[in-house]
């Protein structure tokens, strides 16, 4: 059945759909990168121990490194700090590494760790800077470049946002550029240990300046960081949704795959009647469909068959027909002998009540058949007219009977039947309009008077439900706009016939 008018809430799925798992993954993500933070820092360690260990050797024996042929050598008192520093730095390490990163579970945990270890790390290397101005005039401290390459290294190795790798540096910034103004300001250099004249008045204040400059665009250094972030992210999550739709694409598409299993179970497999063959044939547009048959015996031996077409295809539609093969069951089972115009009274009653406030619709026909007199009882509400194929290859058309189910009250549906009388070798077929309502590749609908034409074939096919969904399917090409279903039952002598399941041709 065509679908119903798409509404306002018919959107497209939300976008942030995916945004929990991106949370989780960049949290896992963001806790791994930090332990490679640490471990990295650590082995970076290493050749300062050896160097410092080296220095002190050649300090003990009264010489100098080769490597250092044109500077002079560390004093005892400059490897003892440079020691020191690079002890701590790597107890600093190990601490992070042993007792703070185990506890770490969010995002915001492993924030606060990976800042904390930033300002212990720029305040090790701080301390260093100071004593090494202190014990040598010649020292150069690292100043802004060390907050650079501190900041670059964690940008390198930490899946922070922009904001993110920002915050730990806003702190740092502004506190050590006001130290160098101050220091600046009481004529102190802070790369030296020699005092300045104050008598120098131009000098000072240009020292002053340029602390203030220095200062002022300091922030510029985590450029290079910041566009690390921003490009990692961007990148990573483009691939994660990526990534993340196409799991989904296949886990609907297994899911779907059960469904459609589910919904098949819900048709007639073994529907035996003496002197009556039931076949039918259902190709669903999509993975599933909302096209129904329901087959049963009533008590008195005859064949029930009622069709149901929900408006539109796909899930909701399956969804809607799970719900009305239930309902359908529970009134079969309550009411063995009720005839196809109360039933179908009964559902109009359940899809008005359940299913038209959702803006959802169904047309059914209902048909009880007596194999013994060939007796046709039938009610159709809203549906595709019924054929009767006679022997001789005549067709007659069955119109419908009321309207379809969910848009009158059920005082005004009624429940009026109609007669008809299958003889034998004649054949009764109900269809959807999925069949009749196919358009080829040039807007031509496949219509009724061909679905009448089909059936005057003679000799008739043995198989009628699948001879007809090829013809459609050849009409309107691999594209399909519609469910397909088309059911037969056919009186002719000879041992009873379950039913012919689901084609799918």
């Amino acid at each position: 059945m065509s679908s119903a008018p798409t509404t306002s809430t018919d959107a497209a799925p939300n976008e942030t759909a995916f945004d929990p798992h991106y949370e989780r993954e960049l949290e896992q993500w963001l806790r791994r990168r930090f332990g490679w933070l640490l471990l990295i820092n650590l082995l970076m360690q290493t050749p300062v121990v050896i160097l410092l260990a080296i220095d002190g050797w050649y300090a003990a024996h009264g010489t100098k490194a080769p490597w250092r042929a044109t500077e002079p050598a560390p004093s005892w008192a400059e490897i003892f700090v440079y020691g020191c520093a690079v002890a701590t730095s790597v107890a600093q390490t190990l601490w992070f590494m042993q007792r703070v990163k185990p506890h770490l579970h969010t995002r915001r945990e492993v924030l606060r760790a990976a800042n904390l270890w930033i300002y212990t790390s720029v305040a090790i290397g701080a301390a260093t800077d100071v004593a090494g101005v202190m014990l040598s005039p010649e020292y150069l401290a690292g100043g802004y470049l060390n907050l650079m390459s501190y900041h670059l290294l964690c940008c390198l190795f930490l899946p922070w946002t922009v904001r993110e790798c920002l915050a730990p540096m806003w702190p740092v910034l502004v506190i050590y550029g006001a130290l160098q103004v101050i220091l600046a300001a009481t004529a102190i250099n802070p790369d030296s240990t020699s005092l300045l004249s104050m008598s120098s008045m131009s000098g000072w204040v240009s020292r002053l300046l340029g602390s203030l400059g220095a200062a002022v665009l300091s922030p510029l250094i985590l450029v290079p960081g910041m566009g690390i972030c921003w490009l990692r992210l961007r990148i990573h999550g483009r691939r994660f949704r990526s990534r993340m739709v196409h799991r989904g694409f296949f886990s609907l598409r297994r899911e779907l795959g059960q469904a459609r299993a589910v919904l098949a179970r819900l048709f007639p497999w073994n529907v035996r009647v003496p002197g009556l063959t039931l076949e039918f044939a259902h190709v669903p547009a999509d993975e599933v469909g909302g096209d129904y048959l329901h087959a049963s015996v009533s008590p008195d031996g005859c064949m029930r068959v009622v069709v149901i077409d929900v408006t539109g295809h796909g899930l909701a539609a399956a969804m809607t027909v799970a719900r009305l093969s239930g309902e359908v069951d529970r009134i079969v089972a309550e009411h063995p002998r009720l005839g196809p115009g109360e039933l179908l009274r009964r559902l109009n009653t359940y899809c008005l009540l359940t299913l038209a406030q959702q803006g959802i619709h169904a047309t059914a026909v209902a048909a009880w058949i007596d194999p013994g007199s060939g007796r046709v009882r039938h009610a159709n509400a809203g549906h595709p007219p019924m054929y009767v194929r006679r022997a001789n290859a005549t067709v007659e058309r069955l119109e419908g009977t009321t309207m379809l189910l969910g848009v009158v009250e059920t005082d005004e549906f009624g429940e009026a039947e109609r007669e008809s009388l299958l003889h034998q070798g004649d054949s009764l077929l109900l269809i959807t309009d999925g069949l009749y309502e196919a358009f080829d590749t040039r807007g031509t609908q496949f219509g009724l008077q061909r679905v009448e034409a089909a059936l005057k074939r003679d000799p008739s096919p043995s198989n009628w439900t699948p001879h007809l969904v090829e013809l459609v399917q050849e009409w309107r090409g691999r594209i399909a706009d519609d469910d397909l279903l088309a059911v037969c039952i056919r009186r002719g002598s000879g041992p009873s016939m379950p039913g012919i399941g689901e084609s799918s041709v």
